[in-house]
């Protein structure tokens, strides 16, 4: 089996202090292919820096929306002309995890930030990760007016909310949809994911956050020591979530795992 683990936090803690075992671990369960988008400038270099030191395993570079709560935007844009030196390595896919969050005041700056590196991802041609809490219409409307066709079949909405309008753009401009360990335990995505055309579905784990049923109360009801040996989550598990989905869409497990790698390889441009 080989499955694709299209967005995974190997570079902030508690995973980067162990990245070596999680990824032979994730090999050992199947997860042959990992991407470790960026948040800031600091764990973007580290992304770029682990997935130099192992076949397979690939980064984007990006600012995520948070960032703004801890530094000034010229700052972040200071940083943004830096990563711009590593946009043309071999191991750097992506531009990401941009995008905009409601729950964050400062919506202004954040669509500010969520330009500019949209503009870099058109002008070094890179997929981009988007990160969106409940901002869908407004990066609807921030990414058809910025639209460049090399953007078909070259976005993912990260841990996708299960929104009909996205869902209804995605379909529109063949952008793909990635489905997280929350998938085990929410029923409004189980329900979502059904509607979602097979050619659309990445998975990812979202690591070390989002930890799939039936790890997420198995923890919930442990000693710390105990919690320890599964938590945080990691690429490993990404197996719970493929064979969840397997069940729900009640598929065959060898054609499904084959599809969702393939749409994986396009996302990146990695075939």
């Amino acid at each position: 089996m080989k499955l694709f683990d299209t967005h995974c936090h190997l570079n902030i803690p508690p995973l980067k202090e162990i990245y070596n075992e999680v990824i032979e671990n994730a090999q050992k369960n199947g997860v042959k292919y990992i991407v470790i988008p960026g948040t800031n400038f600091e764990d973007s270099l580290t992304a770029l820096e682990i997935s130099n030191k192992f076949e397979n395993i690939y980064c984007a570079l990006g600012f995520h929306p948070n960032e703004l709560i801890k530094r000034d935007l010229r700052e972040i844009i200071l940083d943004l002309n830096e990563i711009k030196k590593y946009l043309e390595e071999k191991k750097v896919i992506a531009v990401g995890e941009i995008g905009l969050d409601k729950k964050r005041s400062n919506l202004k700056l954040q669509k500010e930030l969520f330009l500019l590196q949209i503009k870099l991802a058109k002008e070094y041609k890179k997929p981009l990760i988007i990160h969106n809490r409940e901002m869908g219409e407004e990066i609807i409307k921030v990414l058809k007016k910025e639209w460049d066709e090399f953007f078909r079949g070259k976005i993912v909405f990260h841990c996708t909310e299960p929104d009909e309008k996205i869902l209804k753009f995605a379909k529109e401009k063949n952008i793909y949809l990635g489905f997280d360990g929350d998938l085990t335990y929410r029923e409004d995505k189980q329900n979502f994911v059904k509607k979602v055309p097979l050619n659309l579905i990445v998975l990812e784990t979202d690591s070390p956050f989002l930890l799939p049923e039936p790890l997420k109360t198995f923890v919930k009801h442990q000693t710390h020591t105990e919690e320890i040996r599964f938590y945080p989550n990691k690429p490993e598990n990404l197996i719970i979530i493929f064979n969840f989905l397997a069940n729900l869409l009640k598929m065959n497990r060898d054609l499904l795992t084959e599809k969702l790698f393939e749409n994986s390889l396009k996302l990146f441009g990695l075939r």
